[in-house]
C-alpha cells in the first residue's frame, strides 16, 4: 500500500516537473518576442579621399587630367591633351606646391610649353596680318606703289610653290613607298596647299590693284581673315588650356608605383568611408542608418555618422562577393590618411532573441 502511495507521489512530482519545464520555455519563448535588443553588425571598413585628381601620361603624346568622385563612384570631368608627335614639350611643376604640400582650388600646378603649337600660332597671325593687308590695299585703291608690290608677292608666291612642288613629290613616292608615315604626308600636303593658297591671294591682289576693288573680292578677303581669326582662337584656348589649374584643393597625393602620374591631389578634409558587408548582411541594412566608426590606428578614437549610399554591385574581396555600404566623417586636422583601416559597428535596430539566432546562424553558414 505505500509503495502505491510512493509511485502516486512520484508521479504526481515528474508530471509537476514537466508543467514547471514547460512553463520556462513558454516563458523563455514569450520574452525572447516580446523583449528587444539593439542589434549592431560589425564590419572592416577603410577610409579614401572624397575626391581624387590626378595629371596622368600613360601614352608618350597623351596627358590626361581626372577627377573621380569617390562618394559618387564616378569620373567627374576628364581633359585629354594630345602633343603631336613632332612636337616637343616642356612640363614644368610649380616647385611652391611641392614644398608645401598642400594646393588650394584655382591654384597653377604646372605649364606645358608646346613647340609646335606655338610655331602654328604665329604663323597663323603672320598670315592673318598679310590677309589684312591686302584688305585695306583693296580698300585704298589703285597706287603704282601698291601694285609694284602686289607684283613682287604674287612673284614670290609663285617662286615658294614652286620650290616645294619637287620636295611634296618627293615625300609621296616615299609614302608610296612605305618609308614615311601618314602624318608626315598630311603636314607635306597642307604645306603645298598653303602655298597654293597663297598664290591664289597675291593673284587676287594683283588683279584688285590692276582693276578696282570689286566686292567679291573684298568678301572673299573678309572671309579668310575670318578663318585665320577662327583657327587662332582655337589654338588659343588650347593654349590657355596647357596651363594645369587645379580643380580642388588638398595635399599632395604620392605615386611610388604608378611612374604614369605626373601630379596628384586628394581631397581629404572630407573622407568617404566604405565599409565592407557580406551578402547576407545586405538586406538588414538601409539608408542613414546610425554607424560607429572606430579607428585601428588611433585608439580611443570614434566617429559616428549615418550610411548614405548602398552599392548593389557585387565586388569580389578573398574570392567571395561583398557589398560597399559608404559614409563620410570629417577630417580636418588630415589625422586619418587615404588607405587607412577601422571597424564599423553599424545600428540596424532594435530586433528580438530569436532574430538574434537567425543572423549568427546565417553568419556561421557564410564563413
Amino acid at each position: 500500500m505505500i509503495d502505491k502511495l510512493n509511485k502516486i507521489v512520484s508521479g504526481k512530482n515528474k508530471l509537476n516537473l514537466i508543467l514547471y519545464c514547460v512553463v520556462i520555455i513558454g516563458a523563455i519563448i514569450v520574452l525572447s518576442v516580446l523583449i528587444k535588443f539593439d542589434n549592431v553588425l560589425k564590419c572592416p571598413c577603410r577610409f579614401v579621399a572624397q575626391s581624387e585628381w590626378t595629371v596622368v601620361q600613360n601614352e608618350p603624346d597623351k596627358i590626361m587630367s581626372v577627377i573621380r568622385n569617390n562618394d559618387s563612384n564616378i569620373i567627374q570631368h576628364f581633359n585629354l591633351l594630345h602633343v603631336s608627335r613632332p612636337d616637343f614639350i616642356d612640363f614644368n611643376l610649380n616647385n611652391d606646391i611641392l614644398k608645401k604640400g598642400y594646393i588650394e582650388q584655382g591654384e597653377s600646378v604646372a605649364n606645358i610649353f608646346s613647340y609646335e603649337d606655338n610655331i602654328r600660332l604665329s604663323g597663323l597671325q603672320g598670315l592673318l596680318n598679310q590677309t589684312k593687308a591686302d584688305l585695306a590695299v583693296l580698300l585704298t585703291g589703285d597706287k603704282p606703289a601698291v601694285r609694284e608690290e602686289a607684283e613682287q608677292a604674287l612673284n614670290v608666291a609663285k617662286a615658294e610653290l614652286s620650290a616645294y612642288s619637287p620636295q611634296v613629290e618627293r615625300i609621296r613616292n616615299l609614302y608610296n613607298q612605305k618609308l614615311v608615315s601618314e602624318r608626315e604626308l598630311e603636314i607635306a600636303e597642307s604645306t603645298y596647299e598653303l602655298y597654293k593658297l597663297n598664290v591664289s591671294l597675291a593673284d587676287a591682289r594683283l588683279k584688285s590693284v590692276e582693276s578696282g576693288a570689286k566686292q567679291a573680292d573684298i568678301d572673299k578677303i573678309k572671309t579668310v581673315a575670318a578663318d585665320y581669326e577662327n583657327q587662332i582662337n582655337i589654338l588659343q584656348k588650347k593654349l590657355k588650356a596647357q596651363s594645369i589649374i587645379a580643380p580642388i584643393s588638398g595635399v599632395l597625393r604620392e605615386s611610388f608605383l604608378d611612374n604614369t602620374i605626373l601630379f596628384g591631389v586628394n581631397k581629404i578634409d572630407t573622407l568617404v568611408v566604405q565599409i565592407i558587408i557580406r551578402e547576407h548582411q545586405l538586406k538588414y541594412i538601409e539608408k542613414e542608418f546610425p554607424v560607429n566608426i572606430h579607428f585601428n590606428s588611433m585608439l580611443g578614437r570614434v566617429d559616428t555618422t549615418r550610411i548614405d549610399k548602398i552599392s548593389r554591385t557585387a565586388e569580389t574581396i578573398y574570392e567571395k562577393p561583398m557589398y560597399i555600404v559608404q559614409a563620410k566623417i570629417s577630417n580636418h586636422d588630415f589625422s586619418i590618411l587615404p588607405g587607412m583601416t577601422g571597424v564599423a559597428k553599424i545600428k540596424t535596430g532594435r530586433t528580438d532573441f530569436y532574430q538574434i539566432i537567425k543572423r549568427e546562424w546565417e553568419k556561421y553558414l557564410q564563413r
